[in-house]
């Protein structure tokens, strides 16, 4: 009888460890996943953020140097 007891607590136990072990697992992969994703669009940011900001630079003045315009741009 005491034996049988023992052996479920046991097993509880050991259940309740896989389920930890998972959760902890998640979590792992969640933040490494995040890191990923998140070191990617930092780069891709960091890659195309200064040839989209010359890119608006060429079409504002390309707006301004416009003869119709009476617009003025201070870079």
């Amino acid at each position: 009888m005491i034996g049988r007891i023992v052996t479920r607590i046991k097993i509880k136990l050991n259940k309740a460890k896989a389920v930890l072990n998972e959760c902890g697992q998640s979590l792992i992969e969640f933040i490494l996943l995040l890191l990923v994703v998140s070191t990617i669009s930092f780069t891709f940011v960091k890659l195309v953020n200064s040839q989209i900001a010359s890119i608006w630079v060429d079409l504002a003045k390309t707006i301004v140097d416009d003869e119709t315009q009476n617009s003025r741009l201070d870079l």
